[in-house]
């Protein structure tokens, strides 16, 4: 399907490259490519950035139909990414992480590093997100957190927004490969989340760095995304293990904020990539969070949902998001799908994937798993598959002339009883 507003470059046809100009400060340099692409006036540019390379705004980061708007990253100084760091020592009061002060820093290079990346038009003045997630990483272990703070550049136009992406997941890799290089740490020992334009540069820094260890994509943007090649946009390929969670997937945007596009190793669709729950969500969030959250809840809610997922997958009280490998949400819905005789078509949804994503030591890779969801905080709800088998004893027939009928089933449980009817 078109994305909105795109019709008007659908007389793009064959492309021929002319002759070009640069211009630089002895730093930053950005060159402008005369392009007939027998088009409206596309312009190709190339932005180099020292210790960061050249970054060209033609393709495949530039598609007729799909990307018809493309411009360079803007440089860093206009940017102006932030490295926040925390710790147990310091789980209140962050510490801006450069290079200069990386060894002067509670950064532990021997325990694991959790790197969270926020999407278009964030911050952390408008969601309390980044915090909650950061407060549940720490409250599980003595982890280094570090928060990627890009609000200065991710506002509107949206285009801009999109090329800087690509210049923060450099800057990430170059981060990620100064402490290797310098504290002591390992690509393997860093996990990356990111929420919408985020998990994309978290595939960004993944591509360069090679061996990081885990990405997690919640909900990964889908304008500008879809019907793209994978290094444009987060793949299994940027991370040893890559999980991605569907929360608001969509064909345009029209229809979604979210990439309906498999992303990861395992991509998991909650509610069939239709949670519920955003009616209530909104209430509520009116009382609890911040008016900007509430806000987002009432314009993005399934969106922003992933991340609360992800969130409380750290849930305490033993219920886990467990995913089931299947063909389409109505084939789960149908009872078309289980877990297998060893487990090895479930995987657990959220911070706990790795440990339960390979339980015959299988690797999984392109795999969509399906669940279901509660509408409300906490989320989790324990999914029960009832198989009930009908059958008849030798020597005894159905007389009735009946061509169906329905059953009224019980099912107790330890704290109440669900009852239902099923029509055979």
């Amino acid at each position: 399907m078109v994305e909105l507003g795109t019709g008007v470059f659908l007389l793009w046809l064959l492309s021929t490259c002319v002759r070009g100009t640069c211009v630089g400060d002895g730093r930053n340099i950005t060159c402008r490519h005369s392009l007939q692409k027998r088009s409206l006036l596309f312009s190709e540019k190339t932005a180099c950035y020292r210790d960061l390379g050249c970054f060209s705004s033609g393709p495949p980061f530039y598609h007729p139909v799909y990307r018809p708007l493309s411009v360079p990253p803007q440089p860093p100084e206009v940017v102006q990414t932030t490295f926040l760091l925390y710790t147990r020592r310091n789980r209140n009061r962050p510490v801006f992480m450069t290079r200069r002060n990386a060894k002067k820093t509670p950064f532990d290079p021997s325990a694991l590093t959790r790197i969270i990346i926020h999407g278009f038009n964030d911050n952390q003045a408008l969601t309390s997100w980044f915090q909650r997630l950061k407060d549940v990483i720490l409250d599980r272990a003595d982890e280094n957190v570090l928060i990627v703070d890009w609000s200065g550049s991710n506002r509107l136009p949206y285009t801009v927004a999109v090329a800087n992406s690509r210049l923060v997941g450099a800057q990430i890799a170059h981060f990620i490969t100064y402490l290797y290089k310098t504290v002591g740490t390992s690509p393997e020992s860093f996990h990356l989340i990111g929420h919408s334009l985020g998990a994309h540069i978290a595939g960004y820094a993944g591509e360069r760095l090679h061996k990081l260890g885990r990405i997690s994509g919640l909900d990964p943007a889908g304008p500008f995304f879809r019907n793209v090649p994978e290094i444009v946009r987060l793949d299994p390929s940027d991370a040893v293990f890559v999980d991605v969670i569907h929360s608001n997937p969509a064909p345009s945007v029209l229809r979604g904020f979210g990439s309906n596009e498999d992303s990861g190793d395992l991509d998991f669709f909650p509610g069939g990539g239709n949670p519920p729950g955003c009616e209530q969500t909104f209430a509520r969030s009116l009382v609890e969070d911040l008016p900007t959250e509430a806000l987002g809840n009432l314009v993005a809610c399934q969106h922003l949902r992933s991340y609360e997922f992800f969130i409380y997958s750290f849930n305490p009280n033993g219920c886990l998001f467990v995913g089931v490998e299947c063909n389409s949400w109505p084939d789960f819905l149908s009872g078309h799908c289980n877990c297998g005789h060893e487990g090895e078509k479930c995987a657990i949804m959220g911070m706990f994937s790795p440990t339960y994503a390979h339980p015959t030591g299988k690797h999984y890779r392109d795999r969509r798993m399906y669940l279901k969801v509660g509408p409300e905080r906490p989320f989790c709800v324990h999914q029960y598959q009832v198989v009930m088998h009908i059958h008849s004893f030798p020597g005894h027939y159905l007389t009735y002339g009946l061509d169906s009928a329905d059953v009224d089933i019980t099912v107790y449980g330890k704290l109440e009883k669900m009852k239902g009817r099923l029509h055979i």
